[in-house]
Parts: structure tokens; C-alpha cells; sequence
């Protein structure tokens, strides 16, 4: 079920089976104020009230929208984004953090080169502002580029990256050895701001050691502050992370933020909603499932996808070859077995499958083959083809042929 929803908007969608519509849910969008696209979901049915914020930063707007408000609704349950839930995630606004990165910059021009470490989406309007306050391109990528006319953006970007003195580049290239390779001249110096909040809390991995690499306060997630702001206007019956694990060196931090219990005196008194599901969406979801264990499994269509990407890695030089399954390691087999299952012919079920076998060349099995490869090896030292192609043809004529028709 794929449905475009606009934000702001509400709308019903019956989830049972088609033709009952006796089971519907109301989904209303909020904007999440993160990144381009991101979204806030709110889910109405006979589970309850269910608030899903994805990854949001707190707006203005959030705290006076009645939908959220938990005096005039109950929410039964929040997933929240937990992505700075701690006590030492403390970092200014975005208006805040955007002001010192426009001064940072603005201080630096124009006898610096100034590069922005930043992920591939997101801070699309903090690039926009340092453009306007300076009056100068933001040099990205030809592929950010790219990426900034789907969003359409404002007309402040450049794709020739080296004549721009900001440019923006991914975060984790932003390394001091990387630095030095950006200053090619003694009289350019180059200076690298990273507008971001990954280094702020408990536990977190300690930013780049490097003079010329500054950290500046800049997120698009909700502050510790902001989190109890928002659980206390909303009000649930219950909170529950999104961010369970964090990955590579943030992963010692994963425990202290999921801890929701930092919410308590936030929360409504009442237990969230109990429910049973209706009949008509288990019929629903056992017509699903029939559906889904028709399909190969998740892992076998995994293994599957790999197999042919290596497959399609190797370099084959005459067509499709068939061939019989890999052994397994200490399995003996014996020189009848080997020639039985060299003559057993190719079986095909269908024409296109025929055709696939023809455009094999039999000379690479055939006895056939090692005249050809001391052909092509005679051609290669350039020495005059004694051969007589006629009769070759001939022989890959009659070979096919004959694999044509065991195979009928």
C-alpha cells in the first residue's frame, strides 16, 4: 500500500481486506523540520493514538498545533527520537548554531579557503544562509549538485567545486591529512568547520585533533531539553526509542540514551490503550502471509542477488555457461561418475532456454577445444592459420545440432 500524503493533511485508509472496509486508520503528517522530506506520522485506529517523530528537530510550530496537544487528545504510545536523549546533550538552537557558523565564515573570507564536512542530505538551509550572508557560491559535488536541483533549491550552489572558496565536502573526508592535501599553496591556507552535534554527551567519540578543524554546535535533532519540552506537551501514556543501537564508535552511548524513564513525571497517568485486533485485518494478514511464504525466503533472495553479482563479475567470453553444482570439500568422485555427468545433455524447458545453450561455444568442452586454443594461440605469435575455418564451422555445426536435439 503506497499512498502520497501531503503534510498537514489527514486521511483515512482502510487496512483490512478489499471489499470489507470495516477497519480504517487516520494518518496525519507533521513536518519533522530535519532534513528535506522527513515527516511525522500520527496513526488513529482501534490500536489507539500512535506517534511516530522519525527523526525531528522541535519547531515552534509543534508546541502550539492542537493534534499533538495532550490536554485535548491522548496519545496511547510515542516512538521518540532518542538520538541526543541525555542529560549532557546540551547544544544551541539552530538559529544560534547557524549564527556562529555565518561569523566563523564570514571571519575566515577571504583569505581562507573554507571547507563544510556535512552528510549527503540534510543542512541544505544553513548552506543557503552562509551563501546570502557572504555573498558568495557553495561549491558541492557534481552529485550533491544534482541531488539540490531535485530539492530545488535556491540558485547558490556551484558544481565546479575548486573555484569556490566554500566548498562542502562528505564529513569523513574532512580528516587533517586531507587538509593538508586541500592547502596546495603556502599563501591559501585552508580551514574545515564541521556543523555538527556528534561530539556532544557522555561517552561520545572525541572530535579531530587538528588547528585548522573547527567543531561548531549545528543539529538537525531534537537537544535533551528540547526532548522534555516535547514530551510534556504531547503527554503520552508511554515513550518509546527509536535509536536502539548506535553504530561503530557511538555504540557504548546506546544505553543511556534509550533510557526513557527520564520521562516519567511527563507521562499521562493511564496505561496506554488495550486492544484485540479485528477479524477482518487477521484475515487480512493471514492472506498476506499465504502471499509471502510463496516467495523465496528474504535470505535465499540475498544469497541469490550476491551469486549473481559475482556471477556478472566474471568476464565470460562465450555466452551462457552451464554447469553442474560445486561438490562439497572431502566428497570422491569417481572417473565413471565424471564422465556420466560430462554426457548428461543440458535439459530445457522452454525455447528461450535452447537458444541460450546454442549461443555456448561447444569447443570449450569438446575435443575441439584445445585445437581452438592452439589456434588462437599460433594467431597470437603471429604465425600463419594452417586451419581450415570451413571445417571448423562445420564441426561447431554438427555439435550444435546435436546438443539441440538431447536437449529436446
Amino acid at each position: 500500500l503506497i499512498m502520497e500524503l501531503e503534510v498537514g493533511t489527514s486521511r483515512q485508509l482502510w487496512v483490512d481486506c478489499p471489499g470489507s472496509m470495516s477497519e480504517s486508520v487516520c494518518v496525519t503528517v507533521f513536518d519533522a523540520n530535519h532534513c528535506p522530506g522527513s515527516a511525522m506520522f500520527l496513526f488513529q485506529g482501534y490500536f489507539g493514538t500512535i506517534l511516530y517523530t522519525g527523526d525531528f528537530r522541535l519547531s515552534s510550530e509543534m508546541l502550539t498545533d492542537p493534534l499533538l496537544d495532550g490536554r485535548k487528545r491522548t496519545i496511547d504510545v510515542l516512538y521518540l527520537d532518542n538520538t541526543y536523549c541525555h542529560s549532557s546533550c546540551s547544544f544551541p538552537s539552530r538559529e544560534e548554531a547557524g549564527d556562529t557558523v555565518v561569523s566563523t565564515i564570514k571571519s575566515l573570507l577571504p583569505k581562507h579557503t573554507v571547507h563544510l564536512g556535512m552528510h549527503t542530505l540534510g543542512k541544505e538551509d544553513l548552506l543557503v544562509r552562509v551563501a546570502k550572508a557572504t555573498r558568495s557560491w557553495v561549491g558541492v559535488s557534481r552529485d550533491r549538485y544534482e541531488m539540490l536541483r531535485v530539492l530545488e533549491a535556491e540558485d547558490v550552489f556551484c558544481a565546479d567545486i575548486e573555484q569556490c572558496q566554500i566548498q562542502v565536502h562528505p564529513l569523513h573526508e574532512l580528516t587533517a591529512s586531507r587538509l593538508a592535501q586541500l592547502s596546495t599553496e603556502e599563501d591559501d591556507p585552508v580551514t574545515a568547520i564541521i556543523p555538527t552535534c556528534l561530539y556532544i554527551g557522555e561517552g561520545a567519540p572525541q572530535p579531530p585533533h587538528s588547528p585548522h578543524i573547527k567543531v561548531i554546535s549545528y543539529s538537525d535533532h531534537c537537544s535533551y531539553k528540547e526532548l522534555l519540552d516535547f514530551v510534556e506537551y504531547v503527554g503520552p501514556c508511554s515513550v518509546v526509542p527509536i535509536v536502539r543501537k548506535f553504530s561503530g564508535e557511538r555504540g557504548v552511548i546506546g544505553k543511556l540514551r534509550s533510557n526513557m524513564t527520564v520521562f516519567n513525571s511527563r507521562l499521562d497517568s493511564n496505561e496506554p490503550k488495550s486492544y484485540d485486533v479485528p477479524p477482518s485485518i487477521k484475515l487480512m494478514l493471514q492472506m498476506r502471509d499465504a502471499c509471502s511464504s510463496s516467495l523465496p525466503p528474504a535470505s535465499l533472495k540475498r544469497r541469490s542477488s550476491l551469486q549473481n553479482k559475482s556471477k556478472k563479475a566474471k568476464a565470460v567470453s562465450k555466452g551462457i555457461q552451464y554447469l553442474s553444482p560445486v561438490k562439497r570439500k572431502g566428497s570422491v568422485e569417481s572417473e565413471e561418475e565424471a564422465r556420466r555427468n560430462s554426457e548428461t545433455p543440458v535439459k530445457c524447458n522452454s525455447q528461450k532456454s535452447i537458444a541460450a545453450v546454442i549461443n555456448v561455444s561447444v569447443a570449450e568442452f569438446g575435443p575441439e577445444s584445445e585445437q581452438r586454443r592452439k589456434r588462437k594461440r599460433t594467431r597470437q605469435n603471429g604465425i600463419d592459420d594452417k586451419w581450415d575455418d570451413s571445417e571448423m564451422e562445420q564441426k561447431d555445426s554438427e555439435a550444435n545440432s546435436r546438443l539441440v536435439k538431447s536437449s529436446s
